[in-house]
């Protein structure tokens, strides 16, 4: 394919709502044709509907290098910096936006943001009052961390997501990732230190809750998360679904995971949310509607073929039982 035709190609995949798929094509795209601005400027937009905000705002920086006269460009950059939480950034590029007369719905939208700075400064999460270099350097701190957590390396992890915390006191996703790191660590009281700081705001939060609680032999503090859980009825990234699902998963609440997944595949459709799909399932001895979907999924993970084969024998009678455990089929959570 030529430039024109890959970046086609990779709008279609984000109209359609595969932005993971966009991405990869973009990210080629984009090195092959760095001043490709069309193919940079959607890039970001990709990058900011799967919440990577910070990534999103350093490809616009290099938009606004290439065309420094550009108020979409301008407000692109002000409203991932927005997303981020960046308000004072944020507005200062709408203003700049507004400057260089952009076309009427650009225009729109900067003013409207512009009037309600004081909402935004009042209710969005994540504004701190650190440098934009801070927050480079906290958001790549955060990756490295989130490397180290992947690599079952949680002291490490822990030792710098508490250096994140000292610039951003109360920034959840680093609250959440301790957490984890102490969970994974079955230091299952430290664990809950982290979470409940996070509070039952939302379907993550109060399905980390039950499986802590769980884990700890609270029952009436898990039925209590799963009980608010049941009525729920937010709508998380799917990156957050593959973690709550898991979680209820774990701790034999598959009915709750069914209601989630099935709200969220009405919505879009993912391999991963297909394979927790699959394990439900195979749990619940569908080993025939189980065993299609491993092996639809098959090349993407070496746990696929394995889980196929398994539902295959037990289809067969050949084995009586299988422990499907569910997890990522893609190399690290931030590639959902």
């Amino acid at each position: 394919m030529n430039k024109e035709e890959a970046y086609d190609y990779a709008y279609r995949l984000y109209e359609d709502g595969n932005n993971s798929e966009a991405i990869t094509v973009l990210e080629g795209l984009c090195r092959e044709h760095p001043e490709f601005l069309d193919a940079l400027n959607l890039y970001a937009g990709c990058l900011i509907n799967i919440s990577h905000f910070i990534d999103a705002t350093r490809i616009l920086m290099n938009a606004e290098k290439i065309d420094p006269e550009s108020p979409e460009i301008k407000y692109n950059l002000g409203y991932a910096l927005l997303c981020a939480g960046r308000v004072s950034d944020a507005m200062r590029y709408f203003e700049e936006s507004l400057k260089m007369n952009p076309q009427t719905e650009a225009k729109k939208m900067a003013e409207r943001m512009l009037k309600e700075r004081q909402d935004f400064e009042k209710n969005i999460e994540n504004n701190y009052p650190i440098s934009l270099e801070e927050e480079f350097e906290c958001y790549d701190n955060f990756l490295k961390a989130q490397r180290f957590l992947y690599s079952k390396k949680e002291e490490k992890a822990i030792e710098i997501y508490m250096k994140i915390l000292e610039k951003k006191p109360d920034h959840p996703e680093t609250i959440h990732n301790i957490g984890t790191a102490y969970f994974n660590l079955s230091q299952y009281e430290k664990a809950l230190e982290f979470f409940e700081k996070l509070g039952k705001k939302d379907s993550l939060a109060l399905a980390n809750l039950a499986i802590t609680y769980s884990k700890l032999g609270n029952t009436r503090k898990k039925e209590e998360c799963l009980e608010i859980l049941r009525r729920e009825k937010d709508d998380p990234s799917v990156r957050d679904a593959v973690r709550i699902i898991t979680a209820l998963i774990e701790i034999g609440e598959q009915s709750i995971a069914k209601d989630i997944l099935n709200r969220l595949r009405k919505k879009t459709q993912h391999p991963q949310l297909e394979f927790l799909h699959a394990v439900i399932l195979a749990k619940e001895g569908d080993w025939k509607n189980a065993k299609n979907l491993f092996r639809k999924l098959s090349d993407l993970s070496d746990r696929c073929i394995e889980y196929y084969e398994a539902t295959d024998q037990l289809s067969q009678g050949k084995i009586t039982e299988y422990d499907f455990k569910p997890g990522l089929i893609f190399c690290d959570i931030q590639s959902i």
